[in-house]
């Protein structure tokens, strides 16, 4: 690991110098300060300031970091805003701070996550992918770690989750009481969610059905409207009854339905796995499972201090969703 005194071996000058460079305790002659930098550039070294301020019997900053995956519609989802202020809030009753950190560029995550350099005592990891590399240098860095999600392979982290597997599986049965047929459209095949709702989905169907379920499963969507257009042209009928991986889906296959004369509800059923406010939809108000992030912020942030604190804490959490039901699907048959 490249340390401080290799940084001031290849400057010529001590120790102390580079620090106070580096931090503006001293003065450093602007010359001076700009070939501190630009070694620490060339060998690529991050000073971990929280960490080099402490003692040596207190290797603690009581600074968690929440790792968001970028998402050009991040603003569109206001479960960020509410995992986010839920997760702050629970911190700081437990004396902690929060740093937020977004970037769609895993190598410069993983770049800040090697050991030594994050000023953080642990991280909460949202959005796991089956094989994650963000999680991989994590478990590599040592450094503890909770993740919202189930992690996938060769990982063995604690989670927290919505437990996706049986939210599919009971909404694709409550489905195929009042339609003929019943389409599962998922997402990007490699995030864990996506193997869970598959699995819920293909559950769902009797054994003797079973070999047929593929032909009403789709997956790898980007979760965008002309998705949902494109594939309700395709595939809305009469009789039919889509669950779809997020609400923009949703809208597509609403506009593709009305073009095609038939009725959400009615004639084809809409259910959509998770909604955002901003979805403008032609009635009727769509059907949706709810999820409580603001618990999932909290009891994740609770996790992941304890861990830190050496308590005793739950390993896995499951989360239920709640659904609205509303015109979107046909009333429900007892």
């Amino acid at each position: 690991m490249i340390s401080i005194n290799d940084v001031a071996r290849k400057v010529g000058v001590a120790k102390s110098t580079v620090s106070n460079a580096l931090t503006g305790k001293k003065y450093v002659s602007p010359e001076l300060k700009e070939k501190v930098l630009k070694a620490c550039k060339e060998l690529d070294y991050t000073p971990n300031f929280y960490a080099s301020s402490l003692s040596l019997s207190e290797r603690k900053t009581h600074i968690i970091a929440i790792l968001l995956e970028y998402r050009s519609d991040m603003e569109e989802h206001s479960f960020y805003g509410d995992l986010v202020i839920s997760s702050l809030a629970t911190a700081a009753k437990k004396k902690y701070s929060v740093l937020l950190f977004t970037n769609d560029d895993n190598e410069v995550l993983m770049k800040y996550l090697k050991y030594g350099k994050a000023p953080i005592d642990g991280a909460i990891l949202l959005t796991p992918n089956i094989d994650d590399d963000r999680l991989k240098e994590i478990q590599n860095s040592s450094i503890e770690c909770v993740i919202i999600g189930r992690p996938g392979r060769g990982i063995h982290y604690d989670y927290i989750d919505i437990d996706n597997y049986n939210l599919t599986r009971e909404v694709a049965e409550m489905l195929s009481k009042n339609y003929k047929e019943v389409y599962l459209l998922n997402a990007s095949s490699k995030l864990t969610i996506t193997e869970d709702r598959k699995h819920g989905f293909f559950d769902s169907f009797s054994e003797e059905d079973r070999v047929n379920a593929s032909k009403y499963y789709i997956e790898n969507l980007e979760g965008v409207i002309e998705e949902g257009y494109q594939l309700g042209l395709k595939y809305a009928k009469e009789d039919v009854a889509f669950i779809t991986c997020n609400s923009r889906v949703a809208v597509g296959l609403y506009k593709a339905i009305h073009d095609k004369g038939l009725k959400v509800g009615s004639d084809v059923g809409v259910f959509a796995l998770g909604k955002s406010h901003n979805d403008q939809l032609v009635g009727p108000k769509l059907s949706y499972a709810i999820q409580d992030y603001k618990i999932m912020g909290r009891r994740a942030t609770e996790m992941l201090i304890d861990k830190l604190e050496k308590k005793d804490c739950t390993h896995c959490v499951l989360i239920k969703s709640k659904w609205k039901i509303t015109d979107s699907i046909r009333k429900i048959k007892d």
